[in-house]
């Protein structure tokens, strides 16, 4: 897969890790495409703890780097999960530390950027997001952290401009994780039919 430009969205969690791998440029859809699912069992001890952080970290970073991707988009922390919040800050600080070891850009997703990137605002369900992206890029997932890993690595894309964003809200997203204007597909041919005239 490395010697593709390949894109890489990560939905991290301690319970379902969802790994996509996106070559846009590779013209086999089955090609497009390839994501996995890493979880793990809950553990008690603080010994314990840590080698279940650090054993997970582990395969989602060896999977990453074999795949040698352009760089890494990863979901930013839901502020939402009060009772785990701990655990996950724990376990995201460990997994941030060791992709950013790599020197693979890493950029940080804040949830309602995906959500609009997927869904044109920034708030919605699970299923509507699912069903957002199976409906627009014809994709299948079995769970629902793939899905927001497939939109992470899609909105990837678009922030290192190898394809367009399909409309205003996605270019809005793209630009915020960008830190530069990103244009929709009917803004670049605007932009060269005005070429023409000038």
């Amino acid at each position: 897969m490395g010697l593709k430009k390949t894109v890489v969205g990560l939905d991290a969690s301690l319970t379902a890790s969802a790994i996509c791998f996106y070559c846009p440029m590779t013209a086999s859809r089955a090609e497009q495409v390839t994501s996995i699912v890493f979880g793990s069992t809950p553990q008690k001890g603080l010994a314990r703890i840590n080698k279940r952080y650090q054993k997970l970290v582990n395969r989602i970073v060896s999977s990453i780097v074999g795949a040698k991707p352009t760089a890494i988009f990863v979901e930013g922390y839901s502020y939402n999960s009060v009772n785990s919040a701990v655990p996950i800050a724990e376990f995201g600080g460990i997994l941030r530390r060791d992709l950013l070891s790599t020197k693979i850009p890493l950029h940080e997703v804040a949830p309602k950027t995906l959500k609009k990137w997927v869904l044109g605002k920034g708030i919605g369900s699970k299923l509507q997001v699912c069903t957002a992206l199976a409906n627009r890029y014809n994709v299948l997932f079995e769970t629902d952290d793939e899905y927001d890993a497939y939109a992470l690595a899609r909105l990837g894309a678009a922030v290192l401009e190898w394809e367009a964003p399909a409309n205003q809200s996605q270019a809005e997203a793209a630009s915020l994780i960008a830190g530069k204007k990103i244009k929709t597909t009917a803004q670049k041919a605007r932009d060269k039919a005005w070429k023409h005239f000038t």
